[in-house]
């Protein structure tokens, strides 16, 4: 009986990440359909090559810089946050995902692993490029870069800290991908975590 329990208690993370990997993939693709007339909302649509960067320090557990142009969307904070550029020259806003899963009993490893697992079953045409160990904040974090549907290239940056898992997806096509690198990294050296 002890087993079973051990065995649902990590098991429970895994379908929280399914869900919550379903829900990013709903939601990139809902940013990426730009409304008509939309240039109009925007103060200074021009502004989404500025890099000007504002510190986000919105969320309870973190903060992080993030372009001054892109919108941020934290509705669904503290489990879900995406900052997105504003660009209506294009089909397709790239894109940082912020993800926050609570009670996550596994090491970074075992989480990033976890992860993975659930892309390559989930993700049509899912293709990894390039995976390592990496620093988030101090903590060891896993990074994969990988291709999925829709021609989108992903960068994602895994971690756990105090039983929370993060997840930082960075979305952008193939074609504008390695033009916004500069980007992801800066906003990725900003994350901070809070103390509590």
């Amino acid at each position: 009986m002890k087993k079973c329990r051990i065995r649902c208690e990590k098991i429970m993370p895994l379908r929280n990440s399914m869900l919550l990997l379903i829900i990013f993939l709903l939601l990139a693709f809902a940013l990426t359909a730009v409304p008509a007339g939309a240039e109009s909302l925007l103060i200074n649509p021009e502004d989404s090559t500025g890099e000007e960067f504002i510190t986000y320090d919105e969320h309870p557990d973190y903060s992080l810089e993030v372009p001054a142009s892109w919108m941020i969307d934290d509705q669904d904070m503290p489990r879900y946050i995406v900052f997105a550029r504003r660009d209506f020259n294009s089909d397709f806003a790239d894109n940082l995902n912020v993800i926050r899963e609570e009670d996550v009993q596994m090491s970074a490893r075992e989480y990033y692993q976890a992860n993975l697992n659930l892309l390559q079953e989930f993700m049509a045409d899912f293709e990894l490029i390039e995976e390592e160990e990496s620093v988030l904040d101090g903590q060891k974090a896993y990074e994969m870069i990988y291709h999925g549907q829709e021609d989108l290239k992903f960068h994602q940056l895994l971690t756990v800290y105090e039983e929370r898992g993060y997840v930082l997806t960075f979305t952008s096509t193939e074609e504008d991908f390695q033009e916004h690198i500069d980007l992801l990294e800066r906003m990725i050296e900003s994350f901070t975590f809070k103390e509590e």
